[in-house]
């Protein structure tokens, strides 16, 4: 077999790659110092990062090393640091050959068979782990070119909480913003950083000078207070419109919604009034309400601990959002 480094391929979801010490960012570098320190941190897990090409091999064989992750709360070591192989847009499942550990870093062996015929191939990077080197191998007599193109190449950006980040998803590839993607098919940037996304100006700064497609702002869950909310929602807006006039922004709320709690309606009124005061200078802006995705039956059945999505859950969000992100980029195209 011959084999391919990361870097020869083709990646998307990734900000910065230092080649030196082998780290991947999904911020810049410039960037690094002027957000929170979890956020600092966070950035060096690959969540939502991949890398796309088609092959002819009948046999693909990838080897790549992460930090040695323990399994979360939430997520089991496998879905913490395993690799998410798509063919097609389909999964194929987890094929982990060998795992080898040491203090410094898991590295993980996997085989995927095909027949010979040329497929697209997407290899999504670990959710809630550091990357530190993948290769991919092919038949000798094979090739690697370019992935079909997305519907929509141009990227849309995602702010927000744990469950953006894709906590909870059994493996990579599962989250809801992956999942939403890829019934899209656009290009994205995952922005989730758990437990802290707090809308703060500088990131609503970096995120403001991006080219993207479409915003979507969901960090509800990361706002410390409701009053924290208040202060920052519509200012964080703002700072993002302010730099893209015409450009669609989703506005969301948080899914695990109780009618009981009245600081679940206080903040989704919050962003909701973010959603309305743009309708009034005629923006192009939505809300979608986080109460809607799990439906009135079975919505425990939707979260792993009430409050982060399972896999019924986040494919659950991707078909309530996919309408409304479909409409706003296909009304953007013409505008």
């Amino acid at each position: 077999m011959k084999y391919f480094d990361i870097r020869e391929l083709e990646i998307r979801g990734l900000k910065h790659i230092d080649n030196d010490a082998n780290e991947y960012y999904r911020l810049p570098l410039n960037m690094i110092d002027k957000v929170n320190e979890n956020v600092t941190f966070l950035a060096k897990e690959t969540a939502g990062a991949r890398i796309r090409f088609k092959t002819n091999s009948k046999n693909l064989h990838i080897k790549y090393q992460v930090n040695e992750v323990e399994g979360s709360l939430l997520m089991s070591g496998i879905a913490n640091s395993f690799i998410g192989v798509y063919i097609d847009n389909n999964y194929s499942g987890l094929m982990a050959e060998d795992c080898i550990s040491n203090k410094e870093y898991l590295e993980y062996k996997s085989s995927y068979f095909l027949d010979g015929q040329y497929h697209d191939v997407t290899i999504y990077l670990p959710i809630h782990s550091q990357l530190l080197s993948l290769c991919v191998g092919i038949d000798e007599d094979s090739e690697i070119i370019n992935a079909k193109p997305y519907k929509y190449e141009e990227p849309v950006v995602f702010y927000g909480s744990s469950i953006t980040q894709g906590l909870a998803s059994s493996h990579a590839g599962a989250s809801y913003v992956d999942k939403l993607c890829r019934e899209v098919d656009c290009d994205y940037l995952n922005l989730g950083f758990s437990g802290s996304c707090k809308g703060e100006t500088s990131i609503g700064e970096y995120i403001a000078s991006l080219d993207m497609s479409a915003f979507v702002l969901d960090y509800d869950h990361n706002a410390p207070t409701i009053e924290h909310l208040r202060k920052t929602h519509e200012a964080f807006y703002r700072l993002v419109r302010d730099l893209h006039p015409g450009m669609p922004i989703i506005l969301l709320s948080k899914p695990n919604f109780y009618y009981f709690r009245e600081k679940d309606l206080i903040r989704r009124e919050i962003i909701k009034q973010t959603y309305l005061n743009a309708k009034k200078r005629n923006e192009n802006t939505y809300f979608i309400d986080g109460e809607t995705y799990f439906g009135k039956q079975g919505r425990y059945e939707c979260t792993v601990d009430g409050l982060h999505p399972n896999e019924l859950g986040m494919e659950k969000m991707a078909h309530t959002i996919a309408p409304v992100l479909i409409k706003a980029l296909e009304e953007d195209c013409y505008e």
